[in-house]
């Protein structure tokens, strides 16, 4: 009896040992390239993130619980991408899926993420499999769409004087590429211009640099385009416009945020006039509150790492995700409390001169995109209307020279 009674009082000291809180670290997860050629897009991906959760961790994270975020790299390949996702929803038993890099790896890891009920947050790249509508209870996107990015190539182009049939188009052969190009024809189509098959396609394969196959089919048209919508990775997409310059140099280049426009810039050299880029988060070196805090973080927090758009946009997306958490009220953080916290964001404001919101219709924070003109090794704002006029002062030199005796 008195064994009995021992067992008792342990019982019930247990209990009231562990009646508050147990501080136990958040684990979150991300499959990201951070080996072969998007290596570098990876890497800045994760840098954003890494910057915002070191910051908020020592602070003494979410109710005295640390972000600790398990990093598995996947070469911007399918099958690894997949491996990685069971293995931190299997193994790491994460709360949540974030900033996961690229599409053509997102066609797997999307499913087995809402197979598992687990959080995808964030993810890198603007193609539609992310954007059903209604949207899937585990998926949340912060930026724009590919189509709303091609969109607003079109609109701006056709704003500066380029005509439809003087568009052309290289992409990746995979589902990034056909996101983009499928983007930009429906926006085309929208402008009641439905020749579409007429224009030049070029592509490549995915983790190659084979892009002279596409040139040449862009090339070989009666209609020399004026202007190339690309959806395709930062080496290749430099490699294909140092080529095309050789016979187009006067052409306009015009590429999608994932391209990555800091090692685009660096892979171009000196060949970075009419180089246009669409992004889905504002200039890092505006002086939006966001911005500067974002270097600011950068620099005490990830020490290595220099500022460009992919961890602009990483770093909005891991302030998005601390929000929801923090906004958790129970400290026993579950993937299902975290949905339902980021059903409730409304009018968040987190310093981009802009809203976010979130509700069971609404899975996409941001629909806004800004586009850039590389000027002197500067991402600048485009102005659709002074291309317009560079553009008609060129085409006035050309036909001089031309006409010339």
């Amino acid at each position: 009896m008195y064994r009995n009674f021992l067992i008792i009082v342990s019982l019930i000291l247990s209990a009231a040992f562990h009646s508050g809180p147990v501080h136990a670290d958040i684990y979150v997860g991300t499959t990201t390239p951070l080996s072969g050629p998007l290596r570098e897009l990876g890497k800045n991906a994760l840098a954003g993130m890494e910057a915002y959760f070191n910051r908020v961790n020592s602070t003494g994270g979410i109710h005295g619980q640390k972000i600790k975020l398990i990093i598995k790299d996947d070469k911007y390949e399918p099958r690894l991408a997949a491996q990685n996702m069971r293995t931190l929803i299997e193994q790491h038993d994460v709360i949540s899926v974030i900033g996961n890099v690229g599409t053509p790896t997102a066609v797997v890891t999307v499913p087995i993420a809402i197979e598992n009920k687990v959080p995808f947050i964030g993810a890198i790249t603007g193609a539609p499999l992310l954007r059903n509508i209604p949207p899937n209870r585990y998926v949340f996107n912060y930026r724009a769409s590919y189509s709303e990015e091609a969109a607003s190539m079109i609109d701006g182009l056709l704003k500066s004087g380029i005509k439809p049939h003087e568009i052309a188009f290289f992409t990746q052969r995979d589902s990034y590429g056909d996101a983009g190009y499928d983007g930009a024809i429906s926006a085309l189509q929208k402008h009641n211009f439905f020749n579409t098959h007429t224009l030049a396609h070029g592509r490549y394969t995915r983790n190659s640099l084979n892009v002279e196959g596409a040139l040449a089919t862009i090339l070989d048209v009666q209609i020399k385009p004026r202007a190339i919508i690309m959806a395709g990775s930062y080496a290749p997409s430099a490699k294909f416009i140092k080529l095309a310059k050789q016979d187009l140099p006067d052409c306009l280049f015009l590429n999608l945020s994932f391209v990555g426009s800091a090692p685009l810039l660096e892979e171009l050299g000196a060949e970075t006039e009419n180089v246009i880029i669409t992004q889905v988060v504002p200039g890092f070196n505006s002086n939006l509150p966001i911005a500067n805090e974002f270097k600011r973080d950068l620099k005490n927090y990830s020490i290595f790492a220099k500022p460009n758009f992919i961890s602009f946009e990483s770093y909005i997306v891991a302030k998005i995700f601390i929000h929801a958490l923090q906004s958790v009220k129970d400290t026993n953080i579950t993937r299902e409390s975290l949905i339902n916290s980021l059903h409730k964001l409304s009018n968040l404001n987190i310093g981009l001169n802009l809203n976010i919101s979130y509700s069971k219709e609404k899975h996409q924070g941001v629909h806004k995109v800004w586009p850039v003109m590389i000027d002197d090794k500067n991402f600048m704002p485009v102005d659709w209307n002074k291309l317009r006029e560079s553009l008609k002062q060129s085409d006035l030199k050309t036909d001089t020279l031309a006409n010339a005796p």
